[in-house]
């Protein structure tokens, strides 16, 4: 098929499965598997090497592939839950809080690419200008950082590994202590989705205490995936009641799990160095019998939020490498940082002023 026919097949099925109420998410692997049944053994033997694929096979393959090109293009980039989800990040300027929206191609970043608005464009110094691209920088690493645990929640998930549906094939070299348990995968995946919270609440209140919570929920999950994660490697019994266990033991005492992750984490000194950096972190993170700050009527700055976001951020890129192992980040993203370089490099030699 070519890609016209491919993409009326797609809607086609698309259809159907939206005539059902299926959730978006669920299309997009209903329509690969209709597409072609076969794609784990098709895969392996593409990727692998092991044999040629008929000129059928290999059409069908392909075909498989476009379905998320398809969806990304008629549905929009967030609506596939298995890709990088936030994508706004703020700064401080001239007193307020402004935010870069990141594209997904980096040709496409300059200063179009925040919600600052014509005044302030044409009012920033050279100094200013420079802050901006540094940080520019500084942003998209992190949110890289992020992106790579999205990818563990989605491939590195124990439950994937019984999955004879699953369009992904993990290589010999990736399989030994590959897939992480159930308990780990959920905590990644919800510090993910409190960190994005922690940024909707900045870009939509003016009463910044409530950027506290989120972000301090997705430090505190985060950091507590690592924990479990490496206590669960010390024990046979990996039940449910052994990871209740662990998570109840920990409970909300950031500290705590952070003294108790000091001997799995290099950057555990690092990362304590960021949580002190959030306003009243002491009150924030040790709970008190009889008094529980985190629920406390705590009044912060515009500045002092951006400041939780900033910290919440640094951390999400610290702990990143623990779970993204490094032949699967050569393996799926050899050209990104390549990329990113080339485009820093650029960066330096540009003398427009609407560029940074």
């Amino acid at each position: 098929m070519n890609i016209d026919e491919t993409n009326a097949q797609i809607a086609k099925i698309n259809r159907r499965l939206a005539s059902e109420n299926k959730y978006l998410a669920d299309r997009i692997d209903i329509v690969v598997l209709e597409l072609c049944p076969d794609i784990n053994d098709l895969g392996d033997r593409f990727f692998n090497g092991v044999d040629s694929l008929s000129e059928e096979e290999l059409d069908r393959f392909l075909s498989a592939w476009q379905v998320e090109d398809w969806y990304r293009e008629n549905y929009g980039y967030k609506q596939i839950p298995d890709y990088f989800i936030i994508k706004e990040t703020p700064l401080f300027l001239q007193g307020q809080i402004w935010y870069f929206t990141h594209p997904e191609k980096i040709e496409d970043c300059n200063i179009n690419c925040t919600n600052l608005p014509e005044i302030v464009k044409q009012s920033l110094t050279e100094e200013e200008n420079e802050y901006l691209k540094n940080l520019f920088k500084c942003s998209r690493q992190k949110l890289q950082a992020i992106k790579y645990l999205n990818d563990v929640v989605f491939y590195r998930n124990e439950e994937r590994k019984t999955d004879r549906n699953f369009p992904f094939i993990v290589p010999e070299q990736l399989k030994n202590n590959f897939y992480l348990n159930n308990e780990t995968i959920k905590l990644i995946s919800f510090a993910i989705e409190d960190l994005n919270l922690a940024i909707v609440t900045l870009k939509n209140t003016r009463d910044y205490q409530f950027v506290i919570f989120p972000a301090s929920q997705a430090i505190e999950k985060l950091l507590k995936a690592c924990l479990i994660e490496e206590e669960l490697k010390y024990t046979k019994n990996t039940s449910e009641e052994i990871r209740k266990e662990l998570r109840n033991e920990y409970g909300h005492q950031l500290f705590y799990i952070l003294q108790k992750l000091e001997c799995y984490l290099e950057s555990t000194l690092k990362i304590v160095d960021e949580v002190k950096k959030i306003p009243y972190s002491e009150e924030i993170f040790i709970k008190k019998p009889t008094n529980n700050p985190r629920y406390d009527v705590i009044e912060i700055s515009s500045e002092q939020a951006l400041e939780v976001i900033d910290a919440t951020l640094n951390i999400f890129e610290l702990v990143s490498d623990k779970f993204i192992t490094p032949l699967h980040r050569a393996m799926h993203y050899p050209e990104l940082e390549e990329g990113y370089n080339e485009y820093y490099d650029q960066l330096e030699d540009l003398e427009d002023e609407d560029s940074f």
